[in-house]
């Protein structure tokens, strides 16, 4: 199976440069990326990421090499042109410019890279290396050569070779440094590729932010030969005002995020449909509002798209795509109808953590099944149900509560707006729901309301006691509810107040 996908990329694009310099040499004057004030075909592209690449193999970098990039969110054109620039030369991890201090310094000490990479307007201080400065996505100053190192013309990366270290997203504990082989990340991306019909004629939205696993998203026209439109702006007003005219085909966002693009699309882009064939929904669980937010704006087929940073695509529309079964905690897989953990084998699993072992093997079975940390069932119809993490999963007194279940009920209600559910500590049950809620703009709702809500939609003993209202919710970079730190911010400001509001 895993060279049967390896097969869909030719021999000659499987690694980033190449794939770069195979459309360079097809279309040179095609767009590869376009932004607000100017379009890069891909021979400007293949000059511009192969002058930086260049440029490192002159410093001493090579393939077995890692850089990290002081980027922001959302990236900007010359952000991805940086990125493909070094991921020509060597790996590349990316690192939130916007991010405190303290998470970049620790990102960069775990993994140590080589060098930091940052746009002369992102402030490096206190950033433990070297710092090289980039402009206009291709050129450095300020480099030295890497003491003890001779220039590395002849080196290539190989399919092989490692292409980024991704973090996970870390909402349950900290991020993990998962290494992506150049050959797996366009194997991937031919997989979307072939799975939506993404040709050359399609146009990409960039929304991911970097840190994440956006480069399986935005490797895919690297491979269809499509186009990439990303702003030269590092605001989300003007990544919106792009898809209202540059007319994409498709994106890639968290339900969170897609139903921002949705809403600005509904305002700015009349009729019946819009410019999009589709859009991919990951990162998270849509509820209902933005379900109905999406269909409303975009006026176009949304996709589930179920997927985590170590397994890639697991779930389209809740039909499985991988090797996918539901075990219990003695790794051993359930019947259909039963909730248990989502685990996966497969070519698209990844192959293991970096640099660490012992934290690889607890992430698998003893027969080798990835352990995704998700709950999930597989239906009678065989189509699989995902129902968040495992530990967020409210365990009251035995009764099993998913949170998204809480969640749905409550947006339902014309006045809110958003809402979390959560586990909190009690004193006989172990656990019980905590609910947090953000209100539409001049909504007066009382706890008492919600709980009337809630208790005509769920059973009685899934209806949180705990309710909050909040003027935001906190949230990951990809969109996704930061549980924990909701859970805390919410026993640190009202402790021992289930009424709290």
């Amino acid at each position: 199976m895993e060279d049967m996908l390896v097969q869909t990329v030719p021999a000659s694009t499987r690694a980033i440069p190449d794939a770069i310099a195979h459309h360079a040499h097809l279309r040179p004057d095609a767009p590869a990326l376009v932004s607000e004030r100017r379009t890069m075909t891909w021979q400007e592209l293949n000059d511009a990421t192969s002058s930086l690449a260049r440029t490192l193999r002159d410093l001493g970098v090579t393939p077995r090499d890692c850089i990290a990039f002081h980027c922001t969110t959302p990236m900007t054109l010359d952000d991805l042109v940086t990125a493909f620039g070094i991921m020509s030369a060597c790996a590349i991890v990316m690192v939130d410019s916007t991010h405190p201090l303290p998470e970049r310094r620790r990102i960069i000490e775990r993994l140590a890279p080589l060098a930091i990479v940052s746009p002369a307007d992102r402030d490096p201080s206190g950033l433990p290396l070297p710092c090289w400065t980039v402009s206009d996505g291709a050129r450095l100053s300020g480099a030295d050569p890497v003491p003890g190192r001779a220039p590395a013309q002849n080196e290539r990366p190989a399919p092989g070779d490692a292409a980024v270290i991704l973090t996970s997203s870390g909402t349950t504990a900290e991020s993990k440094l998962i290494p992506v082989r150049q050959e797996r990340l366009m194997v991937l991306a031919a997989s979307v590729s072939e799975r939506f019909d993404i040709g050359p004629a399609d146009r990409m939205l960039h929304m991911y932010p970097p840190p994440f696993g956006m480069f399986s998203f935005t490797a895919v026209p690297l491979h269809s030969g499509g186009v990439t439109i990303i702003s030269e702006q590092a605001e989300e007003s003007a990544q919106l005002g792009l898809a209202s005219w540059q007319a994409p085909t498709w994106t890639a966002g968290s339900p969170s995020r897609l139903a921002i693009l949705a809403d600005h699309m509904a305002a700015t882009v009349p009729g019946s449909a819009t410019s999009f064939r589709f859009v991919l929904s990951v990162g998270a669980a849509a509820t209902d509002a933005n379900i109905a937010s999406i269909a409303r704006g975009l006026r176009t087929q949304r996709v589930d798209f179920y997927a985590s940073t170590e397994s890639f695509f697991m779930a389209v529309d809740r039909t499985i795509t991988a090797r996918l079964r539901i075990g219990n905690d003695r790794g051993a897989g359930l019947p259909p109808g039963e909730i248990g953990e989502i685990q996966v084998r497969g070519p698209l699993v990844f192959s293991g953590y970096l640099d660490d072992p012992e934290l690889t093997a607890a992430a698998f079975t003893a027969d080798g099944w990835f352990c995704t940390g998700d709950a999930g069932r597989i239906e009678s119809d065989g189509r699989l149900t995902v129902l968040g993490r495992l530990v967020e999963q409210i365990n009251r007194g035995g009764l099993k509560i998913a949170p998204l279940e809480i969640e749905n009920a409550i947006v339902a209600h014309p006045d809110v707006l958003e809402a979390a559910a959560f586990a909190i500590p009690h004193p006989t049950l172990g656990q019980d729901a905590g609910l947090a809620i953000v209100a539409r703009p001049g909504a007066a709702l009382t706890n008492r309301e919600i709980r009337r809500w809630l208790l005509d939609r769920l059973l009685a003993a899934k209806v949180p006691r705990s309710i909050h209202t909040l003027e935001a919710l906190p949230l990951t970079a990809t969109g996704k509810v930061q549980r924990r730190a909701l859970a805390a911010l919410v026993m640190a400001t009202h402790p021992g107040n289930a009424d709290a509001g």
